[in-house]
């Protein structure tokens, strides 16, 4: 056992909020003769109701809460997708999220722009999403994320490398139990070869059952929760990862979820047995801990399991692998609307949508394969007409521009002269 760190019990509590771009059903025939290949009515009209059931409410709640209490810390976890479509159909929402920030107790995670699965690619185009993301979260908030949070919690130690480059001071994962036995009550590590950066383990059961004591809604479930996370934090602390729509989407008892949560922060700040921090100021602790190693993947679905809900059978690898063989093609395009239609279908929910498997949606996934291979196809013809045209461009700005050799200037000048 290596050096223990904190001498109190600190709670990180961070929400997750995400909702990617729809896609319009594109038939074999119907390629190439669609301006648009999102539904942009259908996201703002889900993103108008998650506002309003969702977003401002809880922001507003958690905003009276940290004025209420000094010591609360919230963090919050947005893909860039998700702001491009409040700046788009609600920036209401941006503004509440402003207005936390500027508590200076809120702080934000670093993504994948996209919520994508780059982070399993070789090629560059996860750099340049992280490096977006945290751009656009500076751009917004004010603030910029040091510590990062991948699509699905996926990682490895090799991703956690590539994250540490990007400079990073720690990331969050998910499946520790299963990682090494007699490690489950440890809430954060090293990374076994880059020793100052941090791994701080979300508590996958803690997180999954908030929303069962908030069905409760009383003050025996919050007691009994947190008595769950003391026993869980004892060697330091405890990491809740929640989906933010449990307070207006997922749950039907959605005002009893705002109402747990109230009372939840309100039982905690007052009691003052478990400290709330935030993910950068956690990661910021020096000292030694115990080093983790992960060769395979985790993610939000385990460790077995780990990417089978995206990448688990021969639909989900076909679309994934012909989605990646389009980069070159659509970023020598030089448009930046294609490129951005091409990093929106990244999203990893388009690939879950071909899971056969863990499936609640009545669509099929094999309709959802086709519709988005269609979709792949429409992209490629487009990105070859715009590289098309950018050479013809190109070839006219040369032809229009053409530099006069030395000797005919002096001819010319000569013959000016002698006319003259």
């Amino acid at each position: 056992m290596k050096l223990q760190l904190i001498d109190e019990q600190k709670m990180v509590l961070y929400f997750k909020l995400h909702h990617p771009r729809t896609l319009k059903k594109l038939c074999f025939s119907e390629i190439g003769t669609h301006a648009h290949l999102f539904d942009d009515d259908r996201d703002r009209s889900i993103i108008k109701k998650l506002s309003k059931d969702c977003y401002l409410p809880t922001n507003d709640l958690i905003l009276g809460l940290l004025k209420k209490y000094p010591g609360l810390k919230i963090s919050f976890s947005l893909s860039g997708v998700l702001l491009d479509q409040l700046e788009e159909f609600e920036p209401r929402v941006l503004e509440s999220f402003r207005d936390l920030a500027q508590t200076g107790r809120v702080d934000f995670l670093g993504e994948t722009y996209f919520h994508s699965l780059s982070s399993l690619t070789p090629n560059n185009e996860f750099i340049r999403q992280v490096k977006d993301h945290s751009s656009a979260i500076e751009r917004h908030f004010g603030v910029r994320p040091s510590v990062f949070c991948n699509t699905e919690l996926i990682y490895s130690s090799s991703i956690g490398s590539k994250v540490a480059q990007l400079g990073f001071k720690g990331i969050l994962c998910d499946g520790i139990p299963s990682i090494r036995e007699g490690m489950t009550c440890h809430f954060m590590y090293q990374h076994a070869a880059r020793n100052s950066f941090r791994i701080l383990c979300r508590n996958k059961d803690l997180s999954h059952d908030f929303d069962y004591y908030a069905r409760q809604a009383n003050s025996l479930s919050i007691n009994q929760y947190l008595q769950r996370i003391e026993s869980a934090g004892s060697d330091g602390g405890v990491v809740l990862g929640i989906d933010y729509e449990v307070f207006g989407k997922h749950t039907p008892q959605a005002m009893a979820a705002s109402e747990f949560l109230e009372r939840f922060i309100s039982t905690i700040c007052e009691n003052e047995t478990i400290v709330p921090a935030t993910p950068s100021e956690v990661v910021n602790l020096t000292g030694e801990l115990e080093p983790l190693d992960v060769h395979s993947f985790v993610s939000m679905a385990g460790d077995s399991d780990a990417i089978s809900k995206w990448l688990g059978n021969d639909m989900q690898c076909d679309a994934f692998k012909t989605l990646n063989t389009l980069e070159e093609q659509v970023l020598n395009s030089g448009n930046p609307e294609i490129t951005r239609i091409w990093r929106n279908l990244q999203s990893s929910d388009h690939f879950y949508d071909m899971c056969t498997e863990f499936r609640k949606n009545a669509n099929s996934p094999y309709e959802f394969f086709v519709n988005y291979m269609n979709i792949l196809s429409d992209l490629s013809a487009r990105a070859d007409e715009a590289s098309v045209t950018k050479q013809n461009e190109s070839i006219e700005y040369e032809r229009q521009h053409l530099q006069v050799p030395e000797w005919a200037q002096h001819y010319v000048t000569h013959v000016a002269n002698t006319v003259g």
